[in-house]
C-alpha cells in the first residue's frame, strides 16, 4: 500500500480527495464545482467533511472584509 511506501501510517489515497477540495476552496473555486468534482450528491458532505479551512482562508476572509468595509 502507498502509506506503506511513503513510510506514513496515516495516509490514505483518500487523503488526496480533501487535498484536492480544499486546494480548490482555498483558491476560490465555487463549493457546488468542488462537490461535483469530488462526485459527491450532497454540497453537505463536500463542506463538512472534505474541505477545511485552512489559514489562508482565514486570511482571505480578513481582507475581503477590510475590502468590503473600506
Amino acid at each position: 500500500m502507498i502509506h506503506n511506501e511513503l513510510n506514513n501510517p496515516l495516509f490514505h489515497s483518500h487523503c488526496l480527495r480533501h487535498t484536492h477540495g480544499t486546494i480548490l476552496a482555498e483558491n476560490g473555486a465555487q463549493p457546488k464545482t468542488v462537490m461535483e468534482r469530488l462526485g459527491h450528491k450532497d454540497l453537505k458532505t463536500t463542506m463538512e467533511r472534505y474541505i477545511f479551512n485552512t489559514d489562508k482562508m482565514q486570511v482571505d476572509a480578513v481582507e475581503l472584509f477590510i475590502k468590503a468595509t473600506s
